[in-house]
């Protein structure tokens, strides 16, 4: 017989969310950076890690799924292996216009991109959309709710952000 406490405990077991564990240089990271202090890790994009080798140095970099506590707002934290400061990519205004602004939270779904060749979807002048090839040097994230997305990127010296659908 399975005593009541047990039992009654059984739910808060099963719902506790679950996230891959961090390599230990990126966990590392996350606690010099008092990181936890800001955010929580999320499952919102139902990956707990993306691993890749994001900035072209030859070893293997890690993206994770935030939430800002203060706001709730969603984004992701890239570490790169070998670097002390992470980058924080859609928990709030980012400073540059090559970046999404704000939450994340509109994705579900992200995954490493591979292709070395993709396109960006931009208005021009006149305020017609347009497409225009863009050569990818690394791996980058694709971030998608099954129907828009985009693409985050390293450049050689910051992210930056594709739009793939409007």
């Amino acid at each position: 017989m399975i005593p009541i406490t047990l039992l009654l405990s059984l739910p808060l077991l099963a719902s506790k969310p679950h996230y891959a564990a961090l390599p230990a240089w990126a966990q590392t990271q996350w606690q010099q950076q008092k990181l936890d202090q800001t955010f929580s890790r999320s499952n919102y994009l139902h990956t707990a890690l993306l691993q890749a080798d994001f900035n072209g140095d030859g070893k293997v970099d890690v993206a994770i799924p935030v939430v800002r506590r203060v706001t709730g707002s969603q984004g992701v934290i890239i570490f790169h292996q070998g670097q002390a400061a992470p980058f924080m990519i859609g928990t709030t205004s980012n400073p540059t216009d090559e970046l999404p602004k704000g939450s994340l939270a509109w994705a579900t779904q992200w995954k490493i991109f591979t292709k070395r060749k993709t396109y960006e979807v931009y208005l021009d002048k006149q305020e017609t959309l347009r497409e225009r090839p863009v050569t990818l040097r690394y791996s980058a994230i694709e971030f998608s709710d099954g129907e828009k997305g985009g693409i985050l990127y390293w450049t050689g010296t910051h992210y930056r952000w594709l739009y793939q659908s409007c």
